[in-house]
C-alpha cells in the first residue's frame, strides 16, 4: 500500500511538472507565432498534425524552435 502511495504521489508530481512546463511553452509560442505572423503577413498557420498534406516549403516549424530556444532555452522541470 505505500509502495502505491508512493509511485501515485511520483506521478501526480510528474503529471504537475508536465502541465507546468507545457504552460510556460504555450505562453512563450504564442508571442513568438504572433510576431512571425506579422512579419510574414501570414493569414493561417495550422498544426501539422492535422492536415493531409502540402508543401515543406510552408512549414515554419524550424523558425520557431530556433526562436524559442533563444527565448527560452530549457524548461526547469525539478
Amino acid at each position: 500500500i505505500d509502495y502505491q502511495s508512493q509511485r501515485r504521489s511520483a506521478l501526480d508530481k510528474i503529471a504537475t511538472q508536465r502541465a507546468q512546463a507545457r504552460e510556460t511553452l504555450i505562453k512563450k509560442i504564442d508571442p513568438i507565432l504572433n510576431v512571425y505572423i506579422k512579419e510574414n503577413n501570414i493569414s493561417l498557420i495550422i498544426d501539422k498534425n492535422y492536415t493531409l498534406g502540402g508543401s515543406s516549403a510552408n512549414d515554419i516549424t524550424e523558425v520557431v524552435i530556433e526562436r524559442l530556444n533563444k527565448e527560452l532555452p530549457s524548461l526547469n522541470l525539478e
